[in-house]
């Protein structure tokens, strides 16, 4: 019977196996010492942050009471500023859906769309003829002074 041949094919897989046990176990070690790494870092940060925000606060405190009520009325400045602001973006978000969808909407309609061409020429015909208007009001002189810009920067 061949059981020799057996008992080293087993022996072989089992050293093979031992061999990645091995590797797994060290990655598994390296990912751990990582770990601690970074939750030490992050604990080092939140020490850091706590003592600053204990060194504002007893500056804070120390200050002489003119400069506390300047710092008072900054600070409810800045809370305002930051609730205005909080508004502001809410509002802008909203209006940006708002516009998105109106422009889908006229997307989907060729009535639409022929409309608001229409009113865009519309509007660049008014423009157009504000310009003559304002250029038949002006003297013979002032047109001839106009023509004679006109005429030099287009020989340039």
């Amino acid at each position: 019977m061949n059981t020799d041949t057996e008992l080293s094919a087993v022996m072989a897989d089992c050293a093979v196996l031992q061999m990645q046990n091995d590797m797994e176990g060290r990655n598994i070690d390296a990912i751990f010492s990582e770990r601690q790494e970074r939750e030490a870092e992050a604990r080092q940060v939140e020490e850091d942050i706590e003592l600053e925000k204990r060194t504002a606060k007893n500056m804070v405190s120390s200050m002489e009471p003119e400069m506390m009520g300047r710092y008072q009325a900054l600070k409810a400045e800045d809370s305002q500023i930051e609730k205005d602001l909080q508004e502001q973006q809410e509002s802008l978000d909203w209006l940006s859906v708002k516009v998105q969808s109106l422009e889908e909407e006229v997307g989907n309609s060729e009535l639409k769309q022929e409309a608001f061409r229409l009113h865009q020429q519309l509007s660049e015909a008014f423009q157009r003829q504000e310009e003559w208007q304002s250029k038949a009001q002006e003297s013979p002189q002032e047109e001839r002074e106009r023509l004679l810009r006109q005429v030099k920067a287009d020989n340039q």
